[in-house]
């Protein structure tokens, strides 16, 4: 499961899940159907994710899988 943290309304991937605050947990291969369902913005009590956030977040998942 990958963790998804909002800081200062930027959505990021907390690989070593230590980032403070509310967190959403999202299996790595649904991420962007979560996205787009918006259920990671319901779960952390947030507005709709900005595209260019969007492609940075699925750009740190795709990174962060490879590890």
């Amino acid at each position: 499961m990958t963790r998804i943290v909002v800081s200062d309304g930027v959505f990021i991937v907390d690989a070593a899940r230590r980032l403070p605050g509310r967190g959403a947990y999202v299996h790595p291969g649904c991420v962007a159907q979560a996205i787009r369902s918006r259920g990671v913005q319901r779960t952390l009590k947030v507005a709709a994710v900005p595209s260019d956030q969007l492609d940075e977040l699925l750009r740190g998942l795709a990174a962060g899988s490879a590890v």
